[in-house]
């Protein structure tokens, strides 16, 4: 430990309570972390992460005698760390601006590329050089010591954001203050100001020549009371802005001062907080008349700005501020992290929570922006007024004063601000105080912040004069952009090709056990420096005179200094170079760049016996890679068809018996059949990714918008979400722990309780009915994919056979139509492309061919994925669960923008309460929840055998569930805003006569029709519109198929995967031929109703009576706190056995009892026998459940009905981990739990009663 003077006693206690336990002063400080790596199994080890070694256990180097390092409490506290820095004041006050100047909703295009192609690599990259090193963002440049100057040169780029960025928070606090006046001062109009409008108003205004709001006023010459220019000087610090800039540094400082335990705690106030706020504003902002507008002007696209590099520049620079990349911070905050946290889950959540927190602070911008316009009776574009901190404290104050107790709202909102800009000071000055803690290690860390706070306010004084708002655009400009960007040029330089990218994929398979894919290995060696390197050279040449507002040239003093901010900047760079080459000087020129740009000795993970793991592993690595490709050719013999059983489970109660020698020794508790080793994720996120690509289909775009608008449009999602909060959840999170626990399918799980076995064959069962018809749906994708290329798109255009036709790609004079107008999309669709007959009675005809070649491409495509097993398919899934998400925006955007479309949305959320009360409405939800989620179809449960045993699956549940919900809102005001267009062009009133009659043709003709109207390049939107519609099917696809092929496997376990899928596949295609057919689509109702709904909803209910009433609530919970340390929640007990169950056997039966005749479309009755079909197809689903209970009762029958009774339905010993030693653990766990459990219950309804409530305490297992 560091020790000062002993005289000075002081300081001395300072140094020991304080010192460096926050944010890492001292150089090359590398206290030991433990090594919580598995090696044999690539993943961290839960019981051994984020825990120090024990004295003497480990020795660290001598450079690293320092105090102990401080870690963040839990992962979480870095998670919210990291958003309370990243989304800060400049998703609020910078993005709608810089997205208005370049583009409007067309900029959003650009921002997502370079989002993907820049923003997250970046962000990932800095996690990981933190995490793995330990070290901030100038000590970890060990790895390659000359480019040492970049550390610094993002410090002095941090400064100076950080120099104005709490200067902004002044003025927050300071609207803050004055928003307890019982009339808000900029709601009204001072005597002096001319032509001003009172903010207050909403009616009755009245206009002059040149109308200004009160708040922009207010601002301008109340708070800022700003200059015409800075020719005359600065002027004098404004005193109330003085005292507000000085209660700023003085909170920010009390963070900091404590380190990176306290700021730990303080983030979960400072990132979920703002969130609360902005959710009221843009509700709030969303009913304020001409908000429509406002928003509309917002995303309306100006396509002809895509061409301009400005626009990319912009793009650039404001995921850059945005992210808070290449500032150090990120760096500094995951050093703290432990060694094997998943720092790549994080950076993907943070970096696409602030791009989602952009666009909602942009809409509720202009929405406000809209309102304004609309009182001042202008257009938006002349309301807007000046970029910058102006157009937040313009805007919002002004929406404030027309909202229904303003005081509050001003409170709340200047209350967000503040807390937003001290998430992100917060990150800046610790940033910096590490460089300086740096080079001073002997002082305190409270000594140190105390200093930056003081030097900090003193510079900051400068942006509290008159002239202040001058000086924040140029060092904005000069300092935070450009100074920015040229640092992450250089970064990556210095990393990919000085440090070298394969160093660093080792680095990283090594730390977090993930293979490096291609995309981030291009990313980073070529895409993200070259794309930077080229916006960054070209905006330098071609940047013009920086203006401040519309008119203002600074004068050249001004311009001088800020190319000086600049360059002293860039300079660094090439000093540190050319000191360390001094520094390392040889008498040979090249040995001396060697050993200049050659990483440190003590480059690597903190702890010693980590670092010489590491060593080893990148040797072995290196060793294993070469060995590797001899030995392809031969192992490519393997492949083709004697593989087996190394994708899906196929051998019945066959859990992972490949051990080694000494785990052979131990206790046999699992069937001794050798199986090859079964297969897991390469990583926590291909779980994910393959989820999101599962529950994310084809149900949300073509199911979700018909089924909320039949059952009471925005009255529905009250419902929807009551049963995806108490069904939806319950269910995903149940079926992902039983996978994930047991490492089994979805019939092998039943070894928990054998007579419920029929359930994992009626989810099956269920599973293959929709998937017959689902890949039938994909198949139309790709028909409608293949005329994508034709110019004009076919659907554009009227046949002549058609009637009353309005051509969807034209403008028509709806005169001259004779009778009721109807799209030529929908003439397409059901004419051109189904062929569709008036009825079945007849018979349902012959397959179409280019239908059939349709659906033999989508079988052959889900082959392919599935043929190999979960490695290929895991990979996939990235693909699968992110590209529909970009087609998915840019669809939106299009269609908000069509004349129109305002009136379908509408119509879609305008909430028809009488439908609550029906039962069938919430049927409906229960069924659009159970359809979308693709819970209880047994996929659920297979995806998560393949994982970790102590992956966070509970984490996992919540995001897509959650994802889920939001893409299928997205989905629906889409396909309404297309409606309202329609309904628009053929000049009706009632948006409700273009909905047509539901089903697969809602997507297949109002996604065609608003394609075939867009102005710009609609083959393209058509080409990437059905693409995204192909790959959502696709990946449900995979997962539903290989939940049947589990089961077949199951029963055929010596038959290949590859041969047993091929099978699946051609059966598949040879049922799937009967949906495309003239007559297919009353099939695809039918099977639809009785196998896809009512099957799935009774296996629901059977799996829950199974686990919680049978297996028991309180042993799933008991399992559930041993595999993730998790104590379930009284929540999660009282949904799970009591209120879930009894919801869907409530809503089951009177579904049964009550639902009418099934009908195609409103009027069209099907022929007796195929309700006769439909109920076949669903009590020989219900059947198995009691023909398997049977059957588990003859099998263990005895003499006693009770002990027969009692074994049929009690768990095998068979049941629990796959792995032997966990295996064992658990079992000593359930002995010692139950044995607890024993001395505190009294009876059976006490035990009821503990089970519900949690009332068993324990304390934390040993994982």
């Amino acid at each position: 430990m560091v020790v000062l003077s002993a005289n000075v006693k002081f300081q001395s206690q300072i140094s020991e309570d304080h010192m460096n336990k926050g944010f890492d002063p001292s150089p090359e400080t590398l206290p030991p972390i433990t090594n919580g790596f598995d090696k044999k199994n690539m993943s961290a080890v839960p019981d051994k992460m984020n825990k120090p070694i024990e004295e003497g256990k480990e020795k660290v180097d001598e450079e690293d005698d320092q105090p102990e390092r401080a870690m963040w409490g839990n992962q979480l506290e870095f998670l919210m760390s990291c958003i309370a820095t990243s989304v800060g004041l400049g998703n609020v006050w910078r993005f709608p601006f810089v997205a208005y100047q370049n583009g409007g909703g067309a900029f959003l295009i650009p921002y997502i590329i370079v989002l993907i192609l820049i923003g997250k690599p970046m962000y990932y990259l800095e996690g990981v050089l933190g995490q793995f090193s330990s070290r901030n963002s100038i000590k970890v440049w060990s790895m390659t010591p000359a480019m040492k100057g970049t550390g610094y040169a993002q410090a002095l780029g941090c400064g100076y954001i950080l120099s104005y960025y709490v200067s902004i928070i002044a003025l927050c606090l300071y609207y803050l203050s004055m928003s307890f006046q019982s009339t808000l001062p900029w709601a009204i109009c001072a005597p002096e100001w001319l032509n001003c409008v009172p903010s207050e108003l909403t009616e009755n205004v009245v206009l002059t020549e040149h109308s200004t709001s009160s708040a922009e006023l207010y601002f301008v010459k109340t708070v800022l009371q700003q200059s015409d220019g800075i020719e005359g000087g600065l002027g004098a610090p404004i005193w109330y802005l003085t005292l507000c800039l000085l209660a700023s540094w003085v909170i920010i400082f009390l963070i900091v001062a404590r380190g990176v335990k306290s700021s730990g705690k303080a983030s979960y106030f400072l990132a979920l907080f703002p969130y609360v706020v902005m959710i009221i504003l843009l509700i709030s902002t969303s009913i304020l008349p001409g908000a429509g507008d406002g928003i509309l002007f917002f995303v309306t696209p100006q396509w002809d700005k895509l061409l301009e590099l400005d626009v990319w520049y912009s793009a650039v620079t404001q995921v850059f501020f945005s992210l808070s990349v290449c500032t150090g911070a990120i760096i500094m905050f995951s050093s703290y992290n432990g060694f094997r946290q998943n720092v790549y889950r994080d950076a993907m959540i943070v970096t696409t929570l602030d791009t989602f927190t952009s666009l909602l602070s942009g809409i509720t911008i202009f929405g406000i922006l809209g309102n304004l316009a609309y009182v001042l009776k202008q257009e938006v574009k002349d309301v807007v007024g000046t970029a910058g901190t102006g157009l937040a404290f313009i805007s919002y104050p002004d929406a404030i004063a027309k909202t229904f107790q303003p005081q509050l709202f001003s409170v709340l909102f200047f209350l967000m601000m503040t807390v937003l800009g001290v998430g992100s000071a917060v990150a800046l000055l610790s940033t910096i105080n590490t460089v300086l803690l740096d080079s001073f290690p002997r002082v305190p860390t409270i000594i140190m912040s105390a200093f930056s706070c003081s030097a900090g306010f003193l510079v900051g004084l400068v942006y509290v004069t008159p002239g202040g708002q001058y000086i924040l655009e140029m060092v904005d400009h000069y300092g935070g952009t450009f100074l920015i960007l040229f640092c992450a040029i250089a970064e990556v330089i210095g990393v990919f090709w000085f440090y070298g990218l394969e160093n660093l994929c080792l680095d990283i398979e090594f730390m977090l056990g993930i293979k490096t894919s291609v995309y981030w290995r291009f990313c980073w060696g070529l895409i993200t420096p070259a794309m930077m390197i080229v916006v960054f050279v070209y905006a330098l040449a071609t940047s013009n005179e920086l203006v401040f507002g519309t008119d203002y040239y600074y004068p050249v003093a001004g311009t001088v200094s800020g190319y000086l901010m600049l360059f002293v900047g860039v300079a660094f760079v090439p000093i540190g170079i050319i000191a360390v080459m001094y520094k390392n000087r040889t008498g040979n020129f090249y040995e001396t760049l060697k050993q200049s740009f050659r990483p440190k000795s003590t480059w690597g993970p903190r702890s010693t016996i980590t670092r010489n793991e590491w060593t080893l592993y990148k040797k072995d690595a290196m060793a294993e890679r070469e060995k590797l490709q001899d030995s392809q050719n031969s192992n490519a013999k393997d492949d083709g068809g004697g593989q087996w059983n190394n994708a899906y489970d196929a051998a019945p109660e066959t859990a992972d018996q490949s051990k080694s020698d000494v785990e052979s020794k131990k206790p046999q508790t699992k069937n001794k059949n050798a199986t090859p080793e079964r297969p897991k994720w390469d990583n926590q996120l291909e779980f994910l990714m393959s989820c999101i690509a599962t529950s994310v289909g084809l149900g949300n775009v073509w199911r979700f918008p018909f089924v909320a608008y039949q059952n009471g449009g925005g009255a529905f999602l009250i419902p929807y979400i009551i049963i995806l909060l108490i069904i939806g959840k319950s269910m995903y999170y149940l079926e992902t722990v039983l996978g994930q626990f047991s490492s089994s399918n979805c019939v092998k799980i039943w070894a928990l309780s054998p007579a419920m076995k029929g359930t994992g064959y009626v989810q099956a069962l269920s599973a293959a009915y929709v998937l017959s018809y689902y890949v039938s749906i994909i198949a139309l994708c790709f028909f409608y994919l293949a005329m994508s290329f034709q110019s004009p798109l076919p659907w554009a255009l009227c046949d002549a056979s058609w009637l009353n036709c309005v051509p969807s790609g034209e403008a028509v004079n709806m005169s001259s139509i004779q009778g009721n107008p109807v799209g030529s999309a929908e003439l397409y669709f059901t004419q051109t492309v189904l062929r569709q007959s008036d009825g079945i009675h007849d018979g349902i005809g012959v397959p179409l061919w280019d239908l059939t070649l349709c659906l033999l491409a989508s079988w052959i495509i889900i082959f392919v994925i599935v043929a190999r097993g979960v490695k290929s398919s895991g990979k996939a899934s990235y693909f699968l669960a992110l590209f529909p998400y970009v087609v998915m925006i840019i669809l939106l955007i299009r269609s908000v923008t069509l004349p129109g479309a305002a009136n379908g949305i509408l119509f879609f959320v305008t909430p028809d309460w009488n439908k609550i009360l029906e039962i069938r409405v919430w049927y409906a939800a229960v069924t659009q929840v159970f359809f979308s989620l693709s819970v209880c179809s047994g996929a659920l449960i297979m995806f998560s055998s393949y994982n970790g045993f102590r992956q966070n699956v509970y984490r996992d549940s919540m995001i897509v569930t959650t994802l889920d919900t939001f893409t299928s809102l997205i989905s629906g005001i889409t396909i309404f805003g297309v409606l309202g267009n329609l309904a628009y062009e053929l000049n009706y009133d009632d948006v409700g006569q273009v909905i047509g009659a539901g089903g697969t043709s809602l997507a297949f003709i109002s996604y065609p029709d608003a394609i075939a109207k867009s102005p710009v390049v609609p083959q393209l939107f058509a080409v990437l519109f059905f693409l995204m519609m192909a790959v959502l099917g696709v990946g449900s696809g995979v997962a539903l198929l290989s939940t049947v092929n589990t089961v077949l496997l199951d029963a055929f376990p010596r038959i290949p995967t590859l041969y047993m899928s091929a099978m699946s596949c051609s059966v598949g295609f040879l049922v799937g031929l009967v949906y495309v057919t003239p007559g297919g689509q009353y099939i695809l109702e039918l099977v639809d109703h009785y196998g896809g709904t009512f099957m799935r909803l009774f296996a629901a209910i059977i799996e829950t009576i199974g686990v919680f009433w049978i297996y028991g609530l309180e042993n799933l919970c008991t399992d559930i706190e041993f595999m993730l340390g998790l104590k379930t929640s009284f929540y999660w007990r009282i949904c799970w056995s009591i209120v879930t169950p009894f919801i869907m056997i409530a809503v089951f039966f009177y579904a049964l009892a009550t639902t009418g005749t099934l009908t195609f479309g409103e009027d069209y009755y099907y022929p007796q026998p195929a309700y006769i079909a439909g109920d076949l197809m669903q009590y020989l689903g219900i059947a198995l459940i009691p023909l398997f209970i049977a059957h588990a009762l003859w099998k263990y029958r005895s003499n006693s009905v009770v002990e027969t009774v009692k074994t049929a339905f009690s768990k095998k010993p068979t049941y629990g981990p796959q792995e032997p030693e966990l295996f064992e653990e658990w079992k000593q766990f359930r002995r010692e739990v139950k044995y607890e459990r024993q001395q505190m219950r009294k009876n059976w309804f006490h035990h009821i009663g503990l089970s519900l409530t949690g009332g068993y305490r324990r304390g934390k297992p040993k994982l």
